[in-house]
This record gives C-alpha cells, sequence and structure tokens, in this order.
C-alpha cells in the first residue's frame, strides 16, 4: 500500500486553507481545491483487471488482433446500449446465484445458457462468464458510450459538471434534461 504523507502537507499550527501547500522538505506546491483526483478515484486492480479482459478479447474472429484503442474509432450507440444490457443481465444472473455459459455456434452466432447450478458434464464449446467478466463488459460498454457522448460535447477548460447545471469559472449556464445546452 502507498503511504498517504504525500497527501498530507505540512501547515503552520493555527492557520486555515491556504493558496499554497508547504511540504515538511520544503516544496511548495498549489492545494488540490478544484483538481481531479484520478489517482483516488480509480483502484488499481479493478483497472489491472479490466485491461486483462480488453486484451483477452483483442482477438477477433479472423485471427488478427485489434489495436487496444480500436474501439475509440466509434461504434453506434445502439450497440454499446445493446451489449450492456447483455452483460449487465449476465451480472445479475451470476450475482443471484445463476452459472451462466456462452457457446458459440457453428454459424458463428454466440448463445447464453442460464443454469441453477455448475454443469458437471458440461457441454464442449461451452465457457462459463465470470463476473468480473460480465462487469467488465459493462464498464467497456459504459466506457464507449460516454467517450461518444464527450466526443460531441469535449471539456472545455474550468469547466465542472454539477448536476444538471455547467459552471464556468465566471458564469452558470442551465442545461436541459439530455445535457445540451437549452440557451441561446
Amino acid at each position: 500500500m502507498c503511504k498517504k504523507s504525500y497527501r498530507e502537507p505540512f501547515l503552520p499550527s493555527g492557520s486555515t486553507e491556504q493558496a499554497m501547500r508547504t511540504f515538511k522538505s520544503g516544496a511548495t506546491r498549489g492545494t488540490e481545491k478544484g483538481k481531479l483526483d484520478f489517482e483516488g478515484f480509480f483502484s488499481p486492480l479493478a483497472v489491472f483487471t479490466y485491461a486483462e479482459y480488453l486484451d483477452k478479447h483483442r482477438l477477433q474472429p479472423d485471427g488478427s488482433y485489434r489495436g487496444s484503442d480500436n474501439w475509440q474509432n466509434g461504434m453506434d450507440l445502439d450497440v454499446y446500449a445493446k451489449s450492456e444490457w447483455r452483460h449487465h443481465f449476465i451480472f445479475w444472473a451470476i450475482h443471484r446465484g445463476y452459472v451462466v455459459y456462452e457457446e458459440t455456434t457453428s454459424d458463428g452466432a454466440v448463445r447464453m445458457h442460464l443454469q441453477t447450478s455448475e454443469l458437471e458434464n458440461k457441454h464442449p464449446g461451452w465457457k462459463r462468464i465470470t463476473i468480473k467478466d460480465a462487469l467488465c463488459g459493462v464498464i467497456f460498454n459504459a466506457m464507449g458510450y460516454l467517450h461518444e457522448l464527450a466526443k460531441e460535447d469535449p471539456p472545455k477548460e474550468g469547466l465542472s459538471d454539477v448536476g444538471n447545471i455547467v459552471k464556468f469559472k465566471r458564469y452558470t449556464v442551465p442545461f436541459d434534461y439530455i445535457g445540451r445546452n437549452n440557451v441561446g
């Protein structure tokens, strides 16, 4: 585990929030106020598991490997939404105690099989889906969907999303229910 001392700056006694932090070493930096904490928002274990899942799924039916960022070229939102539902359904079924298998048929179709218990003599070609794989599928599709939305309206400097209100450094602009600017 990491030591958290780097997050806890030395502040002189009696001081309140300052524009600058001074560390025991004498180094100074601005405060973390208003800065996104990517280190704290993500779990290294979850990100590693997700990367393993994505790498495992780079192999294409023709035997070639797609680039790791291939998905960023874009896919239809309906494709992401339908795939997210399938992965969420699998997650939910496993969470509820079912065992889920996937079968690729001779014509290339993929079928899902729900069982109430582990099969002792599972059918040839059936692959058990894990709850981790189901969750990674949910994350992939949510990430892809979000990526497509973000490409439509890229972030601007000084922008922070707070509920349905987007605040800029000097003024506030209301947004409608789908997040598109409805002002002027």
